[in-house]
């Protein structure tokens, strides 16, 4: 009894902890108007991108906690 207790609440703290399919589904939509990913030569992700991928995910990732 205690065990399926314990799973069903790790369950809920698993659900409660997802990003939201709306929220995943903006965020690539944002991110596909980026338009294609951006590398150098060395195959690593220029900065300018990289930068404005993470302004996208910190977008959505602080409306969730507040």
């Amino acid at each position: 009894m205690v065990m399926a207790q314990k799973a069903s609440e790790e369950k809920k703290e698993f659900a409660a902890a997802q990003t939201p399919k709306e929220t995943v589904e903006k965020m690539v939509k944002e991110a596909k108007e980026l338009g294609a990913p951006e590398y150098k030569a060395d195959g690593t992700m220029t900065f300018s991108y990289f930068l404005d991928t993470m302004k996208i995910i910190n977008a959505y990732t602080m409306r969730q906690t507040r």
